[in-house]
């Protein structure tokens, strides 16, 4: 922009601006009108049937089953469609073509984070050069060992091991043979078993001697007692006669009356009054599909957004210098 504006000048102040003004207005509004004349051709084989949108927020929704991004719709691919004022001039059956470019293709999204806050190379940082090596100079003084002299260590002996001295027989008493003096413990005899007192016989009487064995008689079972003779009923319970028997009449069945004739009906009901049957009004549709051609976010036959929607300074020089 800077290097266009740089070479204007001399148009700027040329001797006839006007002329030059006058031909860059109409050479724009050729091309505005080419770009109204050109029709974007749709794909019919992707063609969808969808509710007639009301807002731009429809047409997004509807297009995003074509999967693409940063779409643009054109009414009958020859007006394009910008606001909802647009949407509003839509009819039933009318097309609409959705340009754009696919996800696939799209440029991977740049978040304000990474916008503001660009990425620099960093470069490693050079270490400190290494110091050259110095030349050793000579010692010119006197060292430690001039100092001192060795001297021989003569070698260290052990002491030896002091005689023990010769033991002599303990000849005293100790106290614990003073206060614990031994005692002669006497062996304990074995226990003896007294001896067995002698038995005497028996001379007294038993249960058994004094109650003898009887003998006890069969016993037979008592006889059942016969029966009296049955005798014959010749009285009247209770039941029979409380419970008199009374003759039933037999009920004949039920005779339905012959239907009367069916007269049609010539009035009105309730539901016919209330509930009126209204016709139901078809419901209106809109087509759309993807342009055919597909490149660098806008249809092959798409017009230019340089020419219809570039601001007026824009257009002018694009004019003056196409």
């Amino acid at each position: 922009m800077a290097a266009v504006m740089a070479n204007t000048p001399s148009v700027a102040s040329s001797s006839a601006p006007t002329a030059t003004l006058k031909e860059s207005k109409n050479r724009r509004s050729s091309l505005a009108s080419s770009a109204t004349v050109s029709t974007i051709q749709g794909d019919r084989s992707r063609r969808i049937a969808v509710p007639m949108p009301r807002s731009m927020a429809d047409l997004h929704n509807n297009a995003a089953r074509f999967g693409m991004s940063g779409v643009d719709f054109y009414h009958h691919g020859k007006k394009h469609i910008k606001h909802d004022g647009h949407v509003d001039r839509l009819g039933h059956e009318h097309v609409v073509v959705v340009t754009g470019w696919d996800k696939h293709t799209e440029p991977t999204p740049m978040s304000t984070h990474n916008d503001t806050y660009k990425a620099h190379r960093i470069e490693p940082r050079k270490g400190p050069a290494p110091h050259s090596a110095r030349n050793p100079l000579p010692f010119e003084g006197t060292a430690t060992s001039a100092d001192y002299k060795a001297h021989t260590i003569d070698p260290r002996r052990s002491p030896g091991r002091a005689p023990a001295p010769k033991s002599e027989p303990f000849l005293g008493n100790s106290t614990h043979l003073t206060d614990y003096v031994p005692h002669k413990i006497e062996a304990r005899k074995a226990y003896e078993r007294p001896p067995a007192a002698k038995q005497e016989p028996f001379n007294g009487t038993r249960t058994s001697d004094d109650f003898c064995a009887h003998r006890i008689e069969a016993r037979t079972a008592p006889g059942r007692p016969k029966a009296p003779p049955s005798q014959p009923f010749n009285g009247n319970s209770s039941y029979q006669e409380a419970y008199i028997p009374h003759a039933v009449k037999v009920n004949k069945p039920f005779e339905r009356p012959a239907a009367s004739p069916s007269l049609p009906f010539e009035s009105t009901s309730e539901y016919l009054q209330n509930y009126m049957g209204h016709k139901i009004a078809k419901r209106e549709m809109v087509h759309m599909e993807p342009a055919i051609h597909q490149g660098g976010g806008t249809g092959a036959d798409a017009p230019s957004r340089l020419d219809t929607e570039q601001p007026e300074s824009l257009l002018l020089l694009r004019a003056l210098f196409l």
